[in-house]
């Protein structure tokens, strides 16, 4: 289970917010984190988005969510955070629903008045963003027609569906979500060894490469193939050979103060 976590400020210094305000931008904050999330494929609904952790100083409070997280999930909070950071640029990743979303957020914060977004990860801050209205200038009237978001990496556990070959393409199904993958590729021997793997039914591959999914789900995803290899068939045998092969991996730290030391985390 993995957790979205922000906390959002504004009203600084004041006394007392307009009810309409705080409303306003409240109903943006949830539109915004909804259709932000199903971008990246998390599905998140509205009563899963908690406010909490309330301060008086002015109007601030954390929103925390849970999810569980997919092969192809990105890190929510860094990717919350890449948005926030740079606006003009990772917005063009998104579809035109999420960023007229906060655009809409902003709107409800008066001109003179200032937002600011702290981005939480395993319970660390990994950045603060700070956005006056009179400053903010955000442009999405020229994001592309067909939205889509790009992963590099790998497809791992697929299990090969049924193959309609042509030129140097090929499908696959993905075991989690069982998504069909259009698969292509520009090397011939790639193509030609996957087509041969294909005779085998039961067979996972590995596959590497650009993998390119549609957020308006016009089209179904696909996957420039850089290379592949076959997942080999679980050796119970093997595996329990594995077991204790490095004892003093954690020396003299417990399993919770080796995990901190990773996280970064002073151990209590």
């Amino acid at each position: 289970m993995s957790k979205l976590t922000l906390r959002i400020r504004f009203n600084e210094g004041r006394a007392g917010v307009k009810l309409s305000q705080l409303s306003a931008i409240t109903s943006s904050l949830e539109k915004f984190l909804e259709s932000f999330t199903t971008d990246l494929g998390v599905r998140i609904p509205a009563e899963n988005l908690i406010a909490q952790e309330f301060k008086n100083e002015s109007v601030s409070y954390a929103v925390e969510a849970s999810y569980d997280p997919e092969v192809f999930t990105p890190n929510l909070n860094i990717a919350l955070n890449s948005y926030l950071k740079s606006l003009n640029d990772v917005s063009k990743k998104f579809t035109s629903t999420t960023n007229q979303n906060f655009k809409n957020l902003i709107s409800h914060v008066p001109n003179e008045d200032k937002i600011k977004f702290t981005v939480y990860d395993s319970g660390r801050e990994i950045g603060t963003s700070e956005i006056r209205p009179a400053d903010f200038e955000f442009t999405i009237d020229n994001l592309e027609s067909s939205h889509h978001f790009q992963l590099t990496g790998s497809v791992y556990a697929i299990r090969i569906g049924d193959s309609k070959a042509s030129e140097f393409s090929f499908q696959i199904r993905e075991e989690i979500s069982k998504n069909l993958i259009t698969c292509i590729t520009k090397s011939e021997k790639i193509y030609n060894e996957m087509i041969e793997a294909l005779k085998d039914r039961n067979l996972f591959v590995i596959v590497e490469g650009m993998y390119t999914e549609f957020t308006d789900n016009t089209k179904k995803p696909t996957m420039e193939v850089l290379d592949f290899r076959i997942s080999p068939e679980f050796d119970l045998e093997y595996f329990e050979k594995m077991l204790g092969t490095k004892p003093n991996l954690l020396g003299n730290l417990t399993t919770n103060q080796y995990l901190n030391s990773i996280r970064g985390q002073n151990d209590e």
